[in-house]
């Protein structure tokens, strides 16, 4: 049965995604879309700049060739003495009229627009375009003056308005010039409309110079003409003297539409008689991707609605898991630990799964461990309550529970044996309130610190007979151990000295040994010994991480506190993992407790972070089966058989041992150091996938 929030949930989230990946999809399309005009705006303003100059290129070309031809003709003309005989004896005789009527059959004869006739001095005889310009002087004109000095010219004539490409002549009778011919054509829109047809672009020819241009002939609108004479203008006024208004293919908007453009000056860049303007439009180079942009917008539009219910369908399928994970998850915070969640997905969604599955078992294991406590606590003994010597005069608060401690007046001795007495106070400090247990090195009391307002556990240390530096050592030792701070650690806060007992302080916790529920139920289950197995790794990579080796791991000195967590505790004979002083270890001095021992160590060996693995190994091998890797039955047999033999496989043991366990256990147990994990944390990576 589905929970029906979760419903909601999944449908609104499907929806969303829904909305988001086509939310995407329009995205994408319209930054394709948006690219492809953008991309297409811009080659298609390349394009139109580029072929403007061409264009320019192909009317100066063209240029160059009519004023040949008109040279041609004015030299054809001029080299006929008939031709040059009629015009001088019309002149003369001032028959204009004939002149006229010869000229207009010469026109028609060799094919230009029209003609003048000037004296030696440049003054207008007769001109076929304009009759009543007789007798005016064209010697300045500067196409004129070049012929007065050196016979001929050709090139372009600005008059009234209008240009003309022109060519100028002698008429030598004998090798005395007796006027000039002038033969040219006009530069008009059937001009203009030529150089269209050549040049495929359209064409404006401006006569005169900025500001005072006008359009002679036009392929275009007069209005379009009048915007380019404004925008010219405009170019002119914003030109730096040094650059010419003229220079490179440039954009202009002109009647509504975008064209790339480009200028050439007529004659004489420095003084011209006019321009040609050659415009090619945008829009025709930009169709094509406008074509490509309406395909992609259709095609996109078209995609999205056949998608759209397969797209719908696929999130809410991919959805799915997800919503049984969110049904398991609150099933979990009811307390249902025991689900099964499917992990085969290589995905996110099987990565999540993962995630679940361990975080479902770390509850499942924590679970278990916290029952295993609670049906041990009936056994377990109970703390050993404070006995002070004396009245109790003065309460002192510890977290929140009353402990009794006796007036300074009224204290029993000190020591007693060389201990500390119940209810006594060392160094006016530490206020003995129970004895917790006893080791090889000393016994372990329960005491009040009063400098810090806690309680703490204190355990006294036993002087090594005959080894003055023994002090020195262990101090060296509680340094390194306070560097290790992690929760699967008990701390270790200080060495102290008073009324000449030495001593360390640490963290106080209400637990257990592991030794003691090992010695109460056996092998612990399986989920709570891969709790404590993680605990431990988790609190030697700890150590190891600062540099600081263990060397005495074993089931005593693995502390379970209620919660289940599991704290590694009495570093007193830890000692650096590099660096090592001499001297610390004399030779066939033994440390630590044999049966956990690593071969190396028997041999005399200095300890190494995989000789902590072994010893870990030893201790993981007694939490899964109760027993130990050598059941020889003497100390020294164990010591020798660890040197020579392999361990017990803990299959025989305990058959139901999962084989990557049993595998990581041999592992750790390894006789060869280098066989072993190489650290800490290479330990917890395998122990990690192992789950209840």
């Amino acid at each position: 049965m589905h929970d029906p929030g979760a419903v909601r949930w999944h449908r609104s989230l499907s929806v969303r995604m829904f909305a988001l990946a086509a939310g995407v999809l329009v995205l994408a399309l319209s930054g394709a879309i948006a690219l492809t005009l953008g991309v297409g705006g811009r080659r298609a303003t390349e394009a139109a700049r580029r072929a403007a100059e061409r264009a320019a290129s192909v009317q100066v070309a063209f240029q160059r060739q009519g004023l040949a031809q008109l040279e041609l003709i004015a030299q054809v003309f001029a080299d006929n003495p008939a031709n040059v005989a009629y015009v001088v004896q019309s002149r003369d005789s001032g028959d204009d009229g004939s002149l006229l009527d010869f000229l207009a059959d010469r026109r028609e004869a060799l094919g230009f627009d029209f003609a003048i006739v000037l004296d030696p001095a440049g003054v207008v005889v007769t001109r076929t375009d304009n009759p009543a310009a007789r007798g005016r002087d064209l010697s300045r004109q500067p196409l004129v003056a070049t012929a007065l000095e050196s016979y001929h010219a050709a090139g372009f004539w600005a008059d009234d308005g209008r240009l003309y490409r022109v060519a100028v002549t002698p008429l030598e009778v004998g090798y005395t010039p007796e006027g000039f011919l002038v033969v040219g054509f006009a530069l008009d829109d059937r001009f203009a409309t030529e150089l269209r047809q050549a040049s495929d672009a359209q064409v404006v020819v401006l006569a005169g110079e900025p500001p005072d241009l006008v359009v002679a002939a036009s392929t275009m609108t007069p209005e379009a003409g009048a915007a380019l004479i404004s925008v010219l203008e405009g170019r002119r006024a914003a030109s730096p003297p040094a650059t010419s208004w003229t220079e490179g293919p440039f954009e202009v908007d002109l009647a509504a539409e975008r064209f790339g453009a480009s200028i050439v000056p007529l004659g004489d860049p420095a003084n011209p008689a006019g321009f040609i303007a050659s415009l090619a439009a945008i829009a025709p180079e930009l169709r094509p991707f406008r074509s490509i942009g309406r395909s992609l917008l259709l095609g996109g539009i078209a995609a999205l609605a056949l998608a759209a219910a397969g797209l719908l369908h696929f999130t809410r399928r991919m959805l799915a898991p997800l919503a049984e994970r969110s049904a398991a998850a609150r099933r979990a915070s009811q307390g249902e630990y025991d689900l099964v969640v499917a992990t085969g997905r290589e995905d996110e969604v099987g990565a999540l799964a993962r995630a679940f599955d361990r975080l479902l078992s770390d509850l499942r294991e924590r679970r278990d461990t916290e029952d295993y406590l609670s049906q041990l606590a009936r056994t377990l003994p109970a703390e050993p309550a404070a006995t002070p010597s004396g009245s109790s005069s003065q309460q002192t608060q510890v977290k929140g529970s009353d402990i009794s401690s006796p007036p300074l007046s009224a204290r029993s001795p000190a020591l007693s044996g060389g201990q500390p007495v119940v209810g006594s106070v060392l160094g006016e400090r530490f206020e003995i309130l129970s004895v917790l247990g006893a080791g090889g090195m000393g016994v372990v009391y329960k005491a009040f610190d009063r400098s810090l307002g806690e309680v703490v556990a204190l355990k006294t240390v036993k002087s090594a007979d005959g080894d003055d530096g023994w002090l020195q050592r262990l101090k060296d030792e509680i340094r390194l151990a306070r560097k290790v701070t992690h929760p699967n650690v008990l701390r270790t806060y200080e060495f102290t000295e008073a009324d000449g007992l030495a001593f360390i302080t640490m963290e106080y916790v209400r637990g257990v040994t592991l030794r003691y529920l090992l010695s109460r139920s056996g092998r612990l289950p399986y989920s709570a010994g891969l709790r404590l197995a993680r605990d431990l790794c988790r609190g030697l990579e700890a150590a190891h991480a600062v540099g600081v080796l263990h060397r005495d791991i074993k089931p005593e000195n693995l502390l379970i506190e209620h919660s289940g967590n599991a704290k590694l505790m009495d570093f007193g004979l830890a000692r650096p993992v590099l660096r090592l002083e001499p001297g610390h270890t004399a030779a066939g001095e033994v440390l630590g407790t044999p049966d956990y021992f690593a071969p190396e160590q028997l041999r005399g060996e200095e300890a190494t972070v995989r000789s902590d693995l072994y010893s870990s190994g030893v201790v993981l091998y007694e939490i899964f089966t109760a027993q130990r890797p050598f059941p020889e039955r003497t100390t020294n047999e164990r010591m020798l058989a660890k040197l020579r033999d392999d361990p017990t496989p803990p299959s025989l043991h305990w058959q139901r041992i999962p084989p990557e366990l049993e595998r990581l256990v041999l592992k750790c147990l390894a006789r060869d150091p280098s066989q072993r994990y190489a650290s800490a944390s290479e330990l917890l990576v395998d122990l990690e996938p192992l789950r209840a």
